[in-house]
């Protein structure tokens, strides 16, 4: 984890284990990474308020293996601020759309997390099933969700009505705001609401609103 920034090296090692306990492989970051993961912040930061939340809330990221190039890992935790994992996707103008995401998605994970130091968003331990995960979740986690892709649909939309995405992207794009539209209509939204504080209210409908027609 030499690329860690900011972090004792026994907090690196404690991270690491942390992460190797979760199944997640890390590896060295390479040239290629470092290449892959400047394509990706160029086309975020084409969204220059998204860029600024993103560049104050990540300053560190490790790469992850994954699976296979079909499949995406990403991981972060409020427990490590300011880190995010992430695999990186064969170096193709959708593979850098796919990264974007997962930087999106992670880094806004803890900027709802450092709200959540703030003010509380859940008044309950309710459970709720989640599209994303197929099992039933606590309600700040399946908060989180509607959270992160609500950003990421805002994001890929911002970027369709600029016009600059390669025709690949683009249809990609589409395809990622459909799907992240479709998980949000499968949550039970009543009981969600009443597991939420104003506070929380105000997050949902704020994310809510980029995830319906």
């Amino acid at each position: 984890l030499e690329y860690i920034t900011n972090v004792s090296t026994e907090k690196k090692k404690k991270a690491a284990q942390s992460f190797m306990d979760l199944g997640l492989e890390l590896l060295p970051r390479n040239a290629t990474d470092a290449a892959a993961l400047l394509r990706a912040g160029l086309l975020i930061a084409l969204i220059p308020d998204l860029w600024c939340i993103i560049t104050n809330r990540v300053n560190s990221i490790a790469i992850v293996h994954s699976i296979d190039d079909c499949y995406d890992t990403s991981h972060s935790d409020p427990s490590w601020p300011g880190l995010i994992l992430v695999s990186i996707p064969r170096a193709t103008p959708v593979g850098d759309l796919r990264l974007a995401e997962a930087i999106i998605h992670e880094a806004m994970h803890h900027h709802l997390s450092a709200l959540e130091q703030i003010v509380p968003l859940v008044t309950s331990s309710q459970t709720i099933y989640s599209p994303w995960k197929c099992v039933e979740r606590p309600a700040i986690g399946i908060l989180h969700g509607i959270y992160v892709f609500g950003c990421v649909s805002h994001a890929f939309m911002r970027l369709i009505e600029l016009g600059d995405l390669h025709a690949d992207q683009l249809k990609h794009a589409q395809m990622r705001i459909e799907e992240i539209r479709e998980e949000f209509e499968a949550i039970d939204h009543r009981s969600l609401y009443s597991s939420l504080t104003s506070s929380g209210k105000q997050v949902l409908n704020s994310a809510a609103g980029e995830l319906t027609y």
